[in-house]
């Protein structure tokens, strides 16, 4: 359990020191005060180039790759987004954990534990509560170069990628594995023998 506390750690600071150093890219800066600028209409800003900017910037970045992102503006509204549904709308993680975005916007960067992340469906439908996808996020601040914080960049991380990858680590002969689970007591990653846990009631 320990190690498998320690694998966790370190990799939670590997992603958080590349995101602090990402939200100091001087073509991200330069995105994101187009992004400040631009009109907050969900539409408007779908159509917007600086938003294609911002979508391009990311997919460049091999480290980064195809990962959801927001780019979260001072009033917790998203300016920037993989998906157009997201935009103009009042940020998820400041919805579910307002403490950490603040932190964020002081210049902190931030690890989000695992949140459900409301996705949305055709004409404005949401899929159920329980088939939301587990998502956690890195948090860090867009900084310029006179050091003040113009934004927030947020990387989604599905919690059934990283997380649960590292957690097969913890396995312990046939049987032994290594669980995480939120404040809730909700299990965050991935088993092996989920069916079976599901017929014994655990979860």
């Amino acid at each position: 359990l320990s190690s498998s506390i320690e694998r966790l750690n370190i990799w939670v600071s590997q992603k958080q020191a590349f995101l602090r150093q990402l939200g100091k890219d001087r073509e991200l800066v330069k995105i994101t005060q187009e992004l400040l600028k631009a009109d907050r209409e969900s539409s408007s800003l779908g159509r917007s180039l600086a938003v294609r900017e911002a979508r391009a910037f990311f997919t460049s970045n091999e480290q980064f790759g195809s990962t959801g992102f927001f780019i979260i503006a001072p009033d917790k509204i998203n300016i920037g987004a993989r998906e157009n549904a997201s935009l103009g709308t009042l940020n998820l993680i400041a919805e579910k954990h307002l403490g950490l975005i603040e932190k964020a916007f002081k210049g902190e960067t931030v690890f989000v534990p695992p949140i459900r992340y409301d996705v949305k469906r055709g004409a404005g439908a949401t899929v159920s509560a329980k088939n939301q996808p587990l998502t956690m996020f890195i948090a860090t601040p867009i900084i310029d170069e006179n050091g003040s914080v113009l934004a927030v960049l947020a990387e989604h991380i599905p919690s059934h990628g990283a997380l649960s990858r590292i957690l097969q680590f913890g396995r312990v002969g046939k049987s032994g594995e290594t669980y995480a689970f939120n404040g809730e007591a909700k299990m965050v990653s991935e088993s092996r023998f989920k069916d079976d846990l599901v017929a014994l009631g655990l979860i």
